[in-house]
């Protein structure tokens, strides 16, 4: 490849004949063997010699050959290895395309989307520079090779130089080089109307030099600006950047290989085709690597900050709460304080009143009326008792007055090391204890009831039990059960009941809170 004409002439037995004329210039059918490399057969008889003679053209660039001499064997060999390079190629870009497609689905960012579009250029790159295109697509129109290797070049580094900004989110703001990476981007895609201008157009041996050492200078320099850029980044502590940074330095390498063999500053011999798709699949693999590390830090993060916002989102919760509670006690205290007090006062004013004594009692009966309504509210939103003693002491004390006014005997049980309750959980608890005893009182038609108090570990019960008749519908439908349930789970507890005629047993498992 790369050769305007070469012709090959064999001399045998003093005569000298042509074995095929063919180059860049001719048709793929004119090859004398269908081969990407311009390769000539020769059969050679035991015994025979010939002499060869080697026609080559390549006006105004560098020509540089790499000849080889190979037999039937070696060639098929050659061949089978390359089908199979080509085949663990393909199979690469196909899996990274995959994976592209799939995170473009879940994430829906344009990083994704022309990373696919990257890997589908490169792929079409290393058709185009294993001359399968022209063999395949085109094989009567040989200038469209020469043309297509240009493009499918500069779309490829124009892309390549977006993805890296996309994936190290190059800036204005946070890169000395942004710039400079926008006008080699643009300046490499402006190449392609370019070439179709100097191979349609101005098809002069000096046009086509000049835009040959553009297009090198921009190859050289694109891929120069993303190693840069990508080794910016690492020193801002950007650690994505280390995989695209990796992944470009050999492909600048192997490029400038390519240029310095095209323009014949080093060894004919330097392999830089199969180095240059060796490149591409290591830079395919670290790329895709470096997505997946990205999206891996990204989601770290987000889950770091779904933790801290949950942590937030509880102290909120538990100031929210306390500030309730500060409330609660505040209009407890002015319920209980203030307006028990007015209404006191109110009800002996009345009393004092020239009016009848039927008008007279019905006010002061409605007066009544408030008061204790008062004193339920200030008692339900914060009990009074609660100030000066412990959850244990005042339902003991509860208990016992009941028991002296009361036909039904409660037992309070403690068990293990009590441990304080939060003033929230102290409310609660209170209000549990109040509606489990009056269900007793109401319902059970027992003779005996306990309430017991267990501090384990971990956990704290509450366990009320009677040998009574047993709930019975009200298991399902009592507005009380409701209620206890739905405070317990407030506190993170669970709720258990078992029930039959003649015993009734609830247990409120409740874990402690820091």
């Amino acid at each position: 490849r790369g050769l305007n004409v070469t012709e090959l002439f064999v001399k045998r037995n003093g005569k000298i004949s042509s074995y095929g004329k063919t180059g860049d210039l001719f048709p793929f059918a004119q090859r004398p063997y269908p081969s990407p490399n311009f390769t000539f057969p020769i059969r050679l008889e035991t015994k025979d010699t010939i002499t060869c003679y080697l026609y080559c053209s390549k006006k105004y660039e560098n020509l540089n050959l790499k000849l080889r001499v190979l037999s039937g064997s070696s060639l098929e060999l050659q061949k089978e290895k390359s089908r199979i390079f080509s085949g663990l190629f393909t199979g690469i870009l196909l899996m990274a395309f995959i994976v592209s497609l799939i995170l473009l689905g879940i994430f829906r960012e344009k990083l994704n989307f022309w990373y696919a579009v990257y890997i589908l250029l490169v792929f079409n790159l290393f058709i185009v520079y294993d001359g399968l295109d022209f063999q395949w697509i085109y094989p009567n129109f040989p200038k469209y090779a020469s043309i297509s290797r240009f493009i499918a070049s500069c779309l490829s580094l124009s892309i390549m130089i977006y993805v890296m900004q996309l994936f190290c989110n190059q800036q204005p703001n946070n890169s000395r080089f942004f710039y400079i990476a926008e006008v080699l981007k643009y300046l490499t895609l402006l190449t392609v109307p370019l070439t179709f201008v100097v191979y349609f157009y101005l098809p002069s041996l000096e046009a086509k030099r000049f835009h040959f050492i553009l297009f090198m200078l921009e190859q050289c320099l694109g891929i120069l600006i993303v190693v840069i850029s990508c080794f910016e980044k690492i020193l801002q502590r950007y650690l994505p950047a280390i995989f695209y940074f990796s992944a470009v330095v050999l492909l600048l390498y192997s490029a400038t290989l390519g240029i310095l063999l095209e323009l014949g500053k080093i060894d004919k011999n330097a392999d830089t085709p199969n180095l240059l798709q060796i490149s591409f699949i290591v830079e395919v693999i670290l790329i895709s690597t470096g997505i997946l590390y990205k999206y891996r830090l990204v989601m770290m993060e987000n889950t770091q900050l779904n933790e801290e916002m949950s942590q937030l989102k509880l102290s909120s919760i538990k100031e929210l709460r306390e500030l309730q509670r500060q409330e609660q006690l505040r209009i407890a205290e002015d319920l209980h304080d203030y307006l028990g007090g007015q209404l006191a006062a109110l009800k002996f004013k009345m009393e004092n009143l020239k009016v009848a004594e039927t008008d007279k009692g019905e006010i002061i009966q409605v007066v009544d009326d408030l008061s204790q309504s008062s004193r339920t509210i200030a008692h339900n939103l914060r009990p009074p008792e609660l100030h000066q003693n412990d959850l244990a002491d005042v339902i003991s004390l509860y208990l016992k007055k009941l028991n002296q006014e009361q036909s039904i005997h409660f037992e309070f049980i403690q068990i293990g090391q009590p441990r304080p309750f939060k003033p929230e959980q102290e409310v609660s608890l209170y209000k549990i204890l109040l509606e489990l005893i009056t269900n007793v009182l109401k319902h059970s038609k027992s003779s005996e009831a306990v309430i017991q108090f267990s501090f384990g570990p971990t956990h704290f019960e509450l366990i009320s039990e009677d040998n009574g008749i047993g709930l019975g519908s009200a298991l399902r439908e009592g507005m009380g059960l409701k209620n206890i349930r739905k405070r317990t789970e407030q506190m993170q507890g669970t709720m258990h009941i078992d029930s039959n005629a003649g015993n009734t047993t609830i247990i409120l498992t409740i874990p402690y809170t820091t």
